[in-house]
């Protein structure tokens, strides 16, 4: 028999042993297992669980400190925000979501009379930008990124650029308060975490309905927002955070059509 033929067999038959070998004492480790595992359960009765007391505690308090335990999915440990404007020529819409609180407030006003008056193109939009910078803006102090949200991609590259009136009237928030600034288009962004995606695509679903809304309209909006269980409220800006972008003629008063009381009382959570 030639010496290749010699080796080839025993090579087979060499592998063909050894997987026959592991068969069989996989087959004993299994059973030895079933055996571990069949007296264990005899031991305990029958009974392999953890027993377990529940014990319910109706006190309010306790029940949201335990809740503030729960994970969420969108939250984070550090300062970070996710907000957006949106606008029309007559409504200005604003929504900041403060990650690590798990608190939401929003804005719904129209622009004072002037400035649909004497609107200049898309000013209206970076009015609603500045808008909500100056309003939030203290809020926001050290917080390690805004990610902010507009439907301009103009705006977007004017304020990126570092040298147009737009940056200098952002940047100014940005150095008093000590936070980070990134701007982006709400037809092309780039969330910072995959996970995240939905909830910036939801965002934006939210600001155009809310943008689109009634006064009376506006809670039922969140209905169907991923984090609408967080606690929100809304807040009113007034005349002077719509006029740090200027316009020509006179400044008209701010009208509240219905007086919307502000306060800390936030959103229950559902149940």
């Amino acid at each position: 028999m030639e010496r290749w033929v010699k080796v080839l067999l025993g090579t087979f038959f060499g592998s063909l042993g050894s997987f026959i070998f592991f068969l069989i004492f996989d087959r004993i480790l299994q059973h030895i297992r079933r055996m571990r595992t069949r007296g264990v359960e005899e031991k305990n009765g029958g009974d392999s669980s953890i027993p377990m007391r529940v014990k319910l505690n109706k006190d309010k308090a306790n029940r949201e400190e335990m809740e503030k335990l729960v994970y969420e999915e969108y939250d984070t440990e550090k300062h970070e925000v996710l907000a957006i404007c949106m606008e029309t020529p007559t409504i200005a819409v604003g929504i900041s979501l403060f990650m690590n609180d798990r608190e939401a407030e929003y804005y719904w006003e129209k622009f004072p009379e002037c400035c649909v008056k004497h609107t200049s193109g898309d000013d209206f939009i970076f009015r609603n930008l500045m808008t909500a910078v100056s309003y939030w803006g203290s809020k926001w102090t050290m917080a390690e990124a805004v990610n902010f949200l507009v439907q301009s991609g103009n705006l977007v590259r004017n304020v990126s650029k570092g040298t147009t009136r737009q940056w200098r009237a952002v940047n100014q928030f940005e150095e008093k308060h000590s936070f980070r600034f990134f701007i982006q288009w709400t037809d092309n962004y780039v969330c910072d975490e995959v996970c995240n995606d939905e909830l910036w695509e939801e965002l934006v679903n939210l600001a155009k309905q809310l943008v689109n809304s009634s006064e009376t309209e506006l809670e039922s909006a969140w209905e169907n927002f991923p984090v609408e269980h967080w606690k929100r409220k809304r807040v009113r800006v007034n005349g002077i955070n719509f006029h740090l972008v200027p316009h020509p003629g006179d400044i008209a008063t701010m009208e509240v059509d219905r007086p919307v009381e502000v306060t800390d009382d936030l959103v229950e959570y559902l149940r």
